[in-house]
């Protein structure tokens, strides 16, 4: 069964998540609340959002990282649905830490297949659990590079997390 998590403000806008039973799905950012519940309802129609459970744990690691706990998303159980590709490489972007960075270049390398860093360029675009997958934390090879969830959050997280870019 699908939920919700409650939604969060943080300092860089309001964020929920969508879980299937246990494991979170997608991950939605907005700056504005009613755009966030507007987005949620349109992709996801009418979502319980429980007062217990792993929405609320989720919730409550979400709020644990924007505290200053930058390792607190690492025990979240992310299972979005993407092509064997995507997951493997949304699987080694778990595997850079807080506070580190990855070129798109690096990226290719972590997956074995060194000369695919479009391809992995385009599955970290597409990754619909961003923040708890860090897209954020793979860069350009000459500077910060894109980020699908606008380059304010990014360059926001990043120094959140101590990364030298």
């Amino acid at each position: 069964m699908r939920t919700a998590s409650p939604f969060l403000e943080t300092p860089v806008g309001f964020v929920t998540t969508v879980l299937d039973a246990s494991r979170v799905k997608w991950l939605l950012w907005a700056w504005d609340r009613k755009k966030l519940e507007a987005q949620l309802s349109r992709d996801f129609g009418k979502l319980p959002v429980p007062d217990s459970g792993p929405s609320v744990a989720t919730a409550k690691a979400i709020e644990a990282y924007f505290g200053g706990d930058v390792h607190a998303l690492d025990s979240l159980d992310a299972d979005p649905d993407g092509t064997e590709f995507q997951k493997e490489v949304w699987r080694k972007l778990r595997q850079v830490k807080p506070g580190k960075t990855v070129t798109y270049a690096g990226l290719a390398e972590l997956t074995g297949r060194p000369n695919a860093f479009r391809a992995c360029g385009m599955a970290n675009a597409r990754n619909p659990v961003p923040l708890i997958i860090p897209c954020h934390r793979v860069v350009a090879s000459n500077g910060i590079g894109g980020y699908s969830s606008g380059l304010d959050r990014k360059k926001w997280l990043l120094k959140h997390e101590g990364a030298v870019v």
